[in-house]
């Protein structure tokens, strides 16, 4: 259990205090959720949870675009529909990016492409943990697009 984890390790004494803790920190995708990719918040169910590369941290300062983003969105198009599909707000988001990077379109599409073939030699199980990884980082990084 990630509460009691964070008790032992960071010597948090109040149980309360600690589901927040994690809470904070799933929030910010130092962790998130191996089944569910889209929650945030930390109940006390016994979830799975998986820790975030450090590749991935917020705290690296990363300075993410849409451009980053129309290719993460774009990658997952490419990949197997029914696990992998895009939810609807992405959808939005990739027809409003591929509106405004119009001009860079040929560039977003080979890089996706270039990143998918890669991924595709991959192993089924690096996929899957590669998959959850950028899915957890873009929900906290995504650029905010206005509709």
């Amino acid at each position: 259990d990630v509460t009691e984890w964070i008790m032992e390790k960071l010597n948090v004494k109040d149980a309360a205090e600690a589901l927040h803790l994690a809470s904070l920190l799933c929030y910010y995708g130092y962790f998130f959720h191996i089944t569910t990719n889209g929650a945030v918040q930390i109940k006390e169910d016994n979830e799975l949870f998986r820790f975030q590369a450090p590749y991935y941290w917020v705290s690296t300062n990363w300075t993410t675009g849409n451009i980053e983003y129309a290719i993460y969105l774009l990658k997952r198009t490419l990949r197997n529909r029914q696990r992998h599909g895009l939810e609807e707000h992405e959808i939005y988001a990739l027809e409003d990016l591929k509106k405004r990077l119009l001009h860079q379109w040929d560039f977003v599409t080979m890089q996706a492409e270039a990143q998918f073939r890669v991924l595709k030699d991959r192993k089924k199980t690096d996929k899957t943990i590669i998959d959850s990884q950028e899915r957890a980082f873009w929900r906290v990084m995504r650029p905010s697009v206005n509709f």
